[in-house]
C-alpha cells in the first residue's frame, strides 16, 4: 500500500527531490567501525531499487546524519561512511558541532565546509534542533505545531532581513514525527503563501545559498 501511494505522488512530485535511501536505516560511522563499510552501498542499491520500482527517481550525493557525534573516532568511521555511500553533501545535527564566536546571536543559515578525516572536506550544513523539534512539540494540536515551525521560520529572516545574502536551513523532522494530515496541510499552504520564506531543495540549498 505504502509502494502504491507513493508511486501515486510521483507524477505530481515536480521540482521536488528524493534522496536515495538505505533499505533499512543505518548508521554510517557504526558500520564503518565495525568493518561493515561494503554494506553500505548494497543497502543504498537495494533502497535505490525499489523506489524505481515505483517510478520514482532518487538522487544520490547527499547523506542526512543525525547519530554521529563528530568526535575524533567518529569523524573517521564517518568520513569512511561517507566515501562507500557516494556522499559529498552532508546535513549534521547542531548539537554534533562545535560552538561558533557568534557575537550577533543570528542563526547559522547557510552551508559551510566540514573538514573530516585524512584531509577530506565535504559541503554541509546544520539542522536547527531548535526548529526541528517543532514538528513533536505539541501532537495534541498539530494546526498550532505547523504555524510555530513557519513562525521559526519567519523569525530567522528577520533576524537579518536586510542581509544581501540569500539565507537558508534545513528542516529535518524527529524520527518519531508521525506526520498528521492536519500539520502538512498547514504547512504546506504557509509556505506556499510565504512573501519571506521559499522551498527548496537540499541540492539547491546548497547550490544557492
Amino acid at each position: 500500500t505504502a509502494l502504491r501511494q507513493m508511486a501515486e505522488l510521483s507524477p505530481a512530485a515536480g521540482p521536488d527531490q528524493l534522496l536515495a535511501p538505505s533499505f533499512v536505516p543505518i548508521d554510517l560511522a557504526a558500520l564503518s567501525a565495525a568493518g561493515l563499510a561494503g554494506e553500505i552501498p548494497l543497502q543504498l542499491d537495494r533502497g535505490t531499487q525499489i523506489l524505481h520500482a515505483t517510478s520514482l527517481q532518487p538522487s544520490g550525493g547527499s547523506w542526512v546524519e543525525t547519530g554521529a557525534n563528530l568526535s575524533n573516532a567518529d569523524v573517521g568511521n564517518l568520513t569512511t561512511g561517507l566515501q562507500a555511500a557516494g556522499a559529498n553533501q552532508l546535513v549534521v545535527s547542531d548539537a554534533a558541532l562545535a560552538p561558533i564566536d557568534n557575537p550577533t546571536g543570528s542563526t547559522f543559515a547557510q552551508p559551510f565546509t566540514l573538514a573530516l578525516a585524512h584531509g577530506t572536506h565535504v559541503n554541509a550544513v546544520a539542522s536547527d534542533s531548535q526548529v526541528d523539534a517543532r514538528f513533536t512539540t505539541n501532537p495534541r494540536n498539530p494546526t498550532r505545531a505547523a504555524n510555530q515551525l513557519l513562525a521559526n521560520l519567519s523569525f530567522i529572516h528577520f533576524e537579518n532581513q536586510y542581509d544581501p545574502n540569500q539565507r537558508g536551513v534545513v528542516l529535518v523532522p524527529p524520527t518519531t514525527w508521525r506526520p498528521s494530515a492536519d500539520f502538512v496541510s498547514t504547512f504546506l499552504a504557509g509556505l506556499t503563501n510565504s512573501q519571506i520564506v521559499s522551498p527548496v531543495t537540499l541540492d539547491q540549498l546548497f547550490a544557492h545559498v
